[in-house]
């Protein structure tokens, strides 16, 4: 890990808190220069750091950037965030069947944006910079729901989510689609990698589209919080 990413996490597990450039210095094993310079570049890329003479750096509590590093307060499992993607469903497959790495259960794959949403029937899924789009790789002999319907248990489970984690109902329509509403808040495409010869699944790709613009809530959303929570909803944990 490079040093700003070090940082961050560090930052992130301690959001609000201060930390002394010194201890930071001592975690990263680099001069207190070099993590004045880390901190400006998390600075000049959005995040809300405060520095205090004597007290160190704090993240704050306000920040709401996805990120891998905030990300590992909650998930083990790999992790791939992208600024922007044509679809995380379409990079799960891309992952899968092009690359020579192993993806576990739970492999995670976020876009902060997508140039190419899919939804059910061929059809677009609009994906606007600020809303929350992501895919979970999963394999059918790891998940507890057994001979139930998967793409029913998904949605089943993240409308489940929301509605507790957000303080608010939820209409679940045909196609994957959930309501706030008149409001479609989230829209869920599961999909799946299969032998041609057997029929037999070798891996469940569950696609979700979270329009965070669109939700009517008290409450404040940390987005890398409700990412946490649906991932270990989806994966039964």
């Amino acid at each position: 890990m490079s040093t700003k990413s070090v940082i961050l996490e560090r930052l992130e597990k301690s959001k609000g808190q201060y930390i002394s450039g010194e201890v930071l210095a001592t975690e990263c094993h680099v001069s207190r220069n070099a993590i004045w310079k880390a901190v400006s570049e998390l600075r000049n890329s959005g995040y809300q750091i405060e520095s205090v003479n004597n007290k160190g750096y704090c993240l704050s509590v306000d920040s709401d950037i996805i990120s891998e590093e905030a990300l590992r307060r909650w998930i083990t499992t790999p992790i791939y965030v992208y600024k922007e993607i044509d679809s995380t469903n379409t990079e799960a497959k891309r992952l899968l069947i092009n690359s020579d790495r192993a993806f576990v259960h739970g492999s995670l794959i976020i876009a902060l944006t997508q140039s190419a949403g899919r939804g059910h029937s061929r059809s677009r899924f609009n994906s606007p910079d600020g809303g929350i789009y992501l895919s979970i790789i999963l394999e059918p002999d790891k998940m507890k729901s057994g001979s139930k319907n998967i793409s029913h248990y998904i949605v089943k489970s993240v409308a489940a989510v929301l509605e507790r984690e957000l303080g608010i109902s939820l209409i679940i329509k045909d196609k994957g689609r959930i309501y706030q509403g008149s409001r479609k808040i989230c829209g869920i495409l599961t999909e799946g990698i299969s032998d041609m010869e057997t029929g037999e699944y070798s891996n469940y790709i569950a696609g979700i589209g979270i329009l965070t613009e669109n939700i009517k809530s008290e409450k404040k959303i940390d987005k890398n919080k409700l990412i946490a929570s649906v991932f270990k909803c989806v994966l039964e944990k």
